[in-house]
């Protein structure tokens, strides 16, 4: 197996995947008409222990992204309790 060098990313790029904040809100500062519309929200049907949320992240009404988060259901009372 080869590895490929790691690519150099600065500037604009560098500060998009190092983010710490919600991508929506970044988004919202970038670009104009920002949506979300959530897709699914709900337990995943494999693993009734976890949470999901998938998104489409829309611009303009053009689809920009796609995200889905998963979070373990006992930490839904905890740290994100935001995604009730």
């Amino acid at each position: 197996m080869t590895w490929l060098k790691l690519p150099t990313i600065k500037g604009h790029e560098f500060s998009w995947i190092t983010e710490e904040s919600s991508l929506t809100e970044r988004l919202k500062k970038e670009f104009n008409d920002v949506k979300v519309d959530v897709i699914y929200e709900g337990l995943a049907s494999e693993k009734e222990t976890e949470y999901i949320r998938e998104v489409i992240i829309k611009s303009c009404d053009k689809p920009m992204i796609f995200a889905q988060t998963r979070v373990k259901m006992i930490d839904l009372d905890s740290a994100w309790s935001c995604l009730k």
